[in-house]
Parts: C-alpha cells; structure tokens; sequence
C-alpha cells in the first residue's frame, strides 16, 4: 500500500506546486475587489489567497468551504455576467459534460472575464 500510494503521490505532487504556482502568480494579477467564482472548492479552498476579492465557492457537496452547493453543468444561482474571473481547478476531469460545464462557466463571466482551468 505505502508504495502505491508514493507512486500516486509523486505524480499528483508536480502537479499540486505547478497549480500553487500559477495561483500565487494569479493573486498578484487579480485586482481588489474582483468577484471570483471558485468551482469544486472542496475541503480546500482559494478564499484565504484572494481576501482581497469577493470569492464565491461551488461544489456538489456541502463543506465548510462551500458556500453553494450546485453543479457546473447548471449554475442556476447565478445570473449571465456575473463575475470577473471563474477558477476551475481539478474538476474538469471528474465531469461528464464538460462541455455544458464550460459554457455555463462562460455564461456567468462577465464580458471581458476570465476563465482559468487547471486539470491533471
């Protein structure tokens, strides 16, 4: 078991600081204020790296950093142009439609938004 688990962990590991890199880099980039929409926030959260905007967090499961519960394929809670940037990290490919999942992230950007995907 423990070698199964440091051959998954040396994968996921270069992974982990590569998406730590790009959202310390990302936190210089955002300005104050920027609303942020987080999917698949999970137990773990970006709220503590971007107090200085208004970050709101979805998953499918309610968590303590959770603040809806909803599903990326039909983000019914929010309406069209809603945020400035849209965060999806590690959830893309845990999703069946990722399609849908990708317009309706595109739907609640505002104009000139962006969206930033990570995935293994």
């Amino acid at each position: 078991m423990a070698k199964a688990w440091y051959k998954i962990n040396s994968l996921v590991s270069p992974l982990r600081r590569a998406l730590n890199k790009k959202v310390k880099n990302l936190k210089q980039e955002i300005p104050e204020g920027s609303k942020i929409l987080e999917v698949g926030a999970g137990p773990t959260s970006c709220k503590k790296d971007f107090s200085h905007c208004s970050v709101t967090s979805i998953d499918l499961e309610k968590s303590k950093n959770v603040d809806i519960v909803a599903d990326v394929t039909n983000l019914k809670n929010f309406g069209s142009n809603s945020f400035d940037f849209v965060f999806c990290f590690n959830v893309l490919e845990h999703v069946f439609d990722y399609e849908k999942s990708i317009s309706e992230m595109h739907r609640v950007l505002k104009k000139g938004g962006k969206l930033y995907v990570f995935t293994p």
